[in-house]
């Protein structure tokens, strides 16, 4: 839905939060009302297999146990 109401916008403001944050190698990032894990997913790329990020949300339906690794 987003995708449709921003005409894929909210893409690139998620890569701009994303950086702005400065994450590096080894951190851990804490993901709060991450919902649909975008914006974990690209700080996974950051933090890289040294690092840890958590993602939490109110819904459970929006975070069914997903998992990825480098």
């Amino acid at each position: 839905m987003n995708d449709l109401m921003s005409v894929g916008l909210h893409r690139l403001w998620k890569r701009f939060a994303v950086g702005v944050a400065g994450v590096r190698q080894g951190q851990r990032v804490l993901d709060v009302a991450g919902g649909s894990a975008d914006m974990s997913r690209l700080f996974l790329k950051n933090v890289g297999p040294s690092g840890q990020v958590v993602l939490t949300d109110i819904n459970p339906k929006m975070i069914a146990a997903w998992r990825e690794t480098f």
